[in-house]
């Protein structure tokens, strides 16, 4: 019997582990195929497909594209698909784009309203991170926990919150619970 994890998030979106260090730890637990299914960008496919063939791992090209429906936000998982496609790169550079501009209006948002301890910029979040496409709120955490502002267990319960796109405006209720 083999097996295959099809559904996979490195931290070049929001995963943890990078290409490399997913690809590792499915070879440890016998992975013979697998496919990096990061959100809305392929950033991190060249690196796995060489940690692939270098680990005797099947792979293709694939992504978790972000869609709005007449049911709401979702995601699909694409495969096999041209990454030199004009239309597709159009498409990733669109969402890159969305994911860094909601990651720094509830960074800007809630450094605005004062609930974030200061010791760091929007700046210095872009210039920890320069090779990330896709800036989403896990590298802002990383660099908060780097730098000493606050630890992971911190992050979990006071900055997540604010940065949770699962309330139509987060800023704003967390704001309010704290007044």
């Amino acid at each position: 019997m083999y097996f295959a994890n099809t559904h996979l998030h490195s931290d070049l979106s929001d995963g943890l582990w990078s290409p490399e260090k997913l690809v590792e730890l499915g070879q440890q637990i016998g992975h013979k195929a697998m496919l990096l299914t990061d959100h809305d960008t392929i950033a991190g496919y060249a690196r796995f497909q060489r940690a692939c063939r270098k680990a005797g791992i099947l792979t293709m090209i694939a992504e978790e594209p972000s869609v709005t429906t007449s049911f709401g936000r979702m995601h699909l998982v694409t495969i096999d698909f041209d990454p030199e496609n004009k239309e597709m790169r159009a498409y990733l550079a669109r969402q890159s784009s969305r994911m860094r501009d909601y990651t720094w209006t509830c960074f800007k948002e809630a450094e605005e309203k004062g609930l974030l301890r200061p010791g760091i910029t929007w700046q210095d979040v872009e210039d920890a991170y320069p090779d990330i496409t896709y800036l989403c709120n896990q590298w802002v955490f990383r660099l908060m926990v780097e730098k000493g502002i606050y630890t992971e267990e911190e992050i979990e319960t006071e900055v997540c919150p604010l940065f949770t796109r699962d309330k139509a405006t987060p800023i704003r209720n967390q704001a309010e619970k704290r007044v």
